[in-house]
């Protein structure tokens, strides 16, 4: 599958912004609900949220359902700075359109 179906990249893709941050040692400190509701927190009406659970260079668990390959999981490791513990979440938001009177 391409990365392309993944939401995030095909919102960034029209002209959005995916936003993610890091939540070092979350998943000892978060519980699954705990990571669940800062996500949705995270992102307003307008927006999509996702999470993982980084585990070594690639992911235990998360609310992704498109599969990604390792490498990719590797890179947005890498992007953010996560280790294994970290709680990743990102947020999609779709474009933004500006009215001028």
């Amino acid at each position: 599958m391409s990365t392309a179906l993944f939401q995030p990249f095909s919102i960034a893709k029209r002209g959005g912004q995916v936003e993610a941050f890091c939540i070092p040692r979350g998943s000892a400190r978060l519980s699954r609900t705990q990571i669940k509701s800062l996500a949705g927190n995270a992102a307003s009406t307008s927006e999509k949220a996702f999470w993982a659970v980084v585990d070594g260079a690639g992911w235990s668990d998360s609310s992704i359902k498109t599969p990604f390959s390792a490498e990719i999981k590797a890179d947005i490791n890498t992007q953010l700075g996560a280790a294994s513990g970290d709680v990743i979440i990102m947020v999609a938001s779709p474009p933004r359109v500006n009215v001028r009177k």
